[in-house]
C-alpha cells in the first residue's frame, strides 16, 4: 500500500508522527539537562560555619555579661576587638570557599 495525499490512513499517521515525534523529543532533552539549584554538601564549610557561629555566641553571651553589669570604664568595642576580627576573617574565608 503506497501513500498518497489522499489517503486518510496516511494522513493520519502524518498528524500523528508530527505531533507526537517532536514531543518525545523535547521530554528525552529536557530529561537529559538537570539543574542544579544547590551546592553539594560540603562537610569543610559546613564544619567552618558551626565553629563560626559558636564564636559568635560566645562573643554575645560576653557582652551580655558586660551590659548587665556595666562599669563606667568598659568600652565594649576594645575589649573584644579581636573577636570581632576573627569573627569578620571567619566569614571572609567560608565566603570564599562558598563562591568556588
Amino acid at each position: 500500500m503506497t501513500c498518497t495525499t489522499t489517503s486518510r490512513p496516511c494522513a493520519r499517521v502524518r498528524r500523528f508522527a508530527l505531533a507526537v515525534v517532536p514531543s518525545w523529543l523535547i521530554a528525552i532533552l529536557i530529561t537529559g539537562c538537570t539543574v542544579r539549584l544547590i551546592a553539594d554538601y560540603d562537610e569543610p564549610t559546613f564544619n567552618g560555619t558551626v565553629a563560626l557561629q559558636e564564636k559568635c555566641e560566645t562573643l554575645f553571651v560576653a557582652l551580655e555579661n558586660a551590659a548587665v553589669t556595666p562599669e563606667k570604664t568598659d568600652d565594649l568595642y576594645p575589649a573584644h576587638a579581636k573577636e570581632y576580627d576573627e569573627i569578620v576573617v571567619a566569614l571572609r574565608v567560608l565566603q570564599t570557599r562558598a563562591e568556588f
